[in-house]
């Protein structure tokens, strides 16, 4: 993003978390039908057993299941 050229066109830009709770079910049920296809945007899947360790050296994305 050109931040500084929004600067100089007095843009503002504002980022922060996002309210997935509202979202979820809905997401859930896309991967659930095949529409969407998590891997796009997870860079590590791991066993719940094995959660604590891979979130003390997270990767940029990692998905917890719970078999």
């Amino acid at each position: 993003m050109p931040l500084f050229e929004m600067y100089l066109s007095g843009l503002t830009f504002r980022t922060g978390r996002p309210d997935c709770c509202s979202n979820l079910p809905d997401v859930l049920g896309l991967i659930e039908e095949g529409a969407l296809d998590p891997s796009l945007v997870t860079s590590a899947t791991v066993s719940f057993d094995d959660a604590e360790e891979a979130v003390a050296d997270p990767p940029m994305k990692l998905v917890v299941e719970r078999s």
